[in-house]
């Protein structure tokens, strides 16, 4: 008698359309959640009462597909949820850690292009609608300058009035928008067509303009450059990024959180990149000062900027192990190492791209710990989305193709149920 296996192709497309409407609700009310809405009484109740009704949802979700791997990748999400449920509760945690872990184990065979498509179409309605609103006097469209960072002149940028148009920081639409074009560009990989890096350069130079974030241009710039690097030279590009991500993330630990707290802070060559930083190690420094590292972090911060010192968490690194802690900080870094390594072993160029982008830009930004960049880790749990020019010649996931397939599922169950007991 052949082996009893689980039925994956069993899940219904029901349940996976209940995933998709419920992961797009939850993006949406993320986002809504950044907005002023958010700073309203009602509007608070109402976002609050929707995400917490959205958590028991996914709850539910997960216990009705009732399949999951239970392979080291399943035990350590498993562990990933214990010690986000004990953070939360014992620890002040808030809840996206929860979310994540919800989201991430019910999406388990989730179709990955559906689940990109949903994501991207929840961040532009909501972008949209609240910026709409703030356009026509529903929300404040809250103009402001910082004197201390001063982008006029930057990219020829008019002045250094930056806008939030409705939201409660002029960083989350750039950042939305520079999301969009890394899961466009997974999405269509090698389909992807020079013209639309020029119509994304100039969407976000619109949005610069209007926003003023310069990390958010920067980086589109960069990720243009890979994109292209990868489309000619993807080979060249794995072998050098592999090793070369590994060596950014230490190095980057070291610079947000180790130079910021050591005497090498004094060192001329610090300062000069402080300056060129706008003072963010001043500012990493400060709040380590303020909230000494330790094993379950401070939960959320709030600053008093009224008093005349400036604070604030721009940096996505110091924010993960400040208000997480260190225990949390390391298992989310393990993840991100985990990912890299699953790049290499599926020769994923893009995979590896989405990594880079997201590593370099929490220096100076903050969505490490981000519902912009949830996609990042459903796919890290399910399996990204084509390997090498489409190949996954050294991957244990199947390509793209294939797990869309049902004719392929049944052969390959008829094959395993085949096989004799104990080969």
């Amino acid at each position: 008698m052949g082996k009893r296996i689980p039925k994956y192709n069993s899940i219904s497309k029901k349940g996976t359309r209940a995933f998709m409407i419920g992961y797009f609700l939850l993006i949406l009310n993320q986002v809504l959640s950044q907005s002023q809405f958010n700073e309203k009484v009602w509007g608070e109740n109402i976002l609050k009462a929707i995400r917490w009704g959205l958590i028991i949802y996914f709850f539910f979700l997960t216990i009705y597909k009732n399949k999951y791997p239970k392979r080291k990748k399943g035990a350590a999400w498993l562990l990933f949820v214990s010690v986000s449920t004990f953070e939360m509760l014992f620890y002040d945690g808030k809840l996206l850690l929860l979310i994540l872990c919800l989201i991430v184990i019910s999406s388990y065979r989730s179709d990955m292009l559906r689940v990109i498509k949903t994501h991207i179409s929840a961040l532009l309605i909501g972008v949209i609608f609240v910026s709409v609103c703030s356009l026509v006097g529903i929300l404040d469209i809250q103009g402001n300058a910082k004197d201390f960072d001063n982008v006029t002149g930057f990219l020829l940028r008019p002045n250094n009035i930056r806008y939030n148009l409705g939201f409660t920081h002029f960083n989350i639409i750039p950042i939305a928008v520079l999301y969009i074009y890394l899961y466009i560009v997974i999405l269509k990989r090698e389909r992807f067509k020079k013209s639309w890096d020029l119509i994304a350069l100039i969407v976000n130079y619109g949005v610069y303009l209007l926003c003023g974030s310069r990390s958010c241009i920067m980086l589109l710039f960069l990720a243009v450059f890979l994109r292209n690097l990868i489309r000619y030279f993807p080979r060249i590009f794995l072998k050098i990024g592999i090793p070369l991500s590994i060596v950014l993330l230490i190095g980057i630990l070291c610079f947000s959180i180790i130079l910021p707290a050591s005497e090498l802070f004094y060192h001329p060559i610090t300062q000069m990149i402080n300056i060129l930083m706008t003072a963010r190690l001043s500012l990493i420094r400060r709040i380590m000062e303020l909230y000494p590292l330790n094993l379950w972090g401070y939960g959320e911060i709030t600053f008093d900027n009224t008093s005349g010192e400036y604070l604030a968490l721009d940096n996505g690194y110091i924010t993960l192990f400040v208000t997480r802690g260190i225990i949390i900080g390391v298992l989310f870094l393990i993840i991100i190492i985990y990912m890299i390594i699953n790049a290499k072993k599926n020769e994923n160029a893009y995979q590896l791209f989405f990594i880079l982008i997201m590593l370099i830009g929490n220096i100076i930004d903050n969505s490490l710990l981000h519902y912009a960049s949830f996609p990042l880790f459903i796919m890290a749990f399910n399996g990204f989305i084509g390997g090498l020019c489409g190949s996954h010649s050294k991957s244990t996931d199947l390509p793209y193709k294939e797990q869309r397939s049902d004719q392929y599922r049944s052969k390959l169950l008829k094959r395993r149920e085949n096989e004799p007991v104990g080969s």
